[in-house]
């Protein structure tokens, strides 16, 4: 299930967003101050081009699913979990399977975009190989700076009509 962020699910998304091995994973890589996190609440919150989310199964918060640069045809898609090592490796593949089909239904039939985009650091191919799964394609390998390091990322697309898919 997903239900959108508001300010009292803040303080778990700071604590899931920065745990290392999520933040090993983003394209901002540092901890994140309590101060850093208000101010970027305040300004996304009110950002009709953002839509943040807490995906839960069970009344059990388990991580968060963003939809960023949402226009008419498409949205760019990100999601990160909480600590999930309580459960055993199937159950956290089929959380991971559950989200990224909610997600996808969402964005299709919520926010009624073509396509969905997302933006993967290429090392992080665990998430890429779970897209693929999904029917994702990779359309672009390139370089983006993550601190301070050269990182390189895959820019993969789903299209509503998948017979579409183009670079």
């Amino acid at each position: 299930m997903l239900s959108l962020v508001n300010k009292t699910d803040l303080p778990k998304m700071l604590n899931w967003r920065n745990e290392e091995n999520v933040r090993q994973v983003m394209f901002s890589n540092h901890l994140i101050t309590p101060e850093e996190h208000s101010k970027w609440w305040e300004r996304v919150s009110s950002d009709e081009t953002q839509k943040w989310y807490i995906f839960s199964e069970n009344e059990i918060d388990l991580g968060v699913v963003y939809f960023t640069e949402i226009n008419k045809s498409s949205a760019h898609l990100g999601y990160y979990f909480k600590n999930l090592s309580q459960y055993k490796g199937i159950e956290t593949f089929l959380i991971w399977q559950r989200l990224e089909a909610e997600a996808i239904n969402f964005a299709f039939n919520e926010l009624c975009v073509e396509s969905i985009i997302c933006s993967v650091l290429c090392k992080n191919q665990r998430v890429i190989m779970q897209h693929k799964r999904f029917g994702f394609e990779e359309i672009k390998i390139f370089e983006k700076l993550v601190g301070s390091k050269l990182e390189q990322v895959s820019k993969m697309i789903l299209k509503k009509n998948r017979n579409e898919i183009d670079a």
